[in-house]
């Protein structure tokens, strides 16, 4: 399967908004983020990445979910 520029760009940019959100939402709660596990923070972060492409591919019609 080849991914198009826009599919790309909505799973990628989900990545990175996803990394950012995890980080800042344990930053926020806990104080400390580097004490939690990085395997912790590696599945967050790909939940969240999920839910975001979700949302992303239903925004910008990318048709990732065919």
């Amino acid at each position: 399967m080849r991914l198009t520029w826009k599919q790309f760009a909505v799973i990628v940019g989900s990545v990175v908004v996803a990394f950012i959100a995890n980080w800042l939402l344990w930053f926020a709660i806990m104080r400390h983020p580097e004490d939690i596990s990085a395997v912790f923070h590696v599945l967050t972060t790909i939940c969240l990445a999920g839910a975001f492409v979700h949302v992303g591919d239903h925004f910008f019609k990318a048709e990732i979910f065919k």
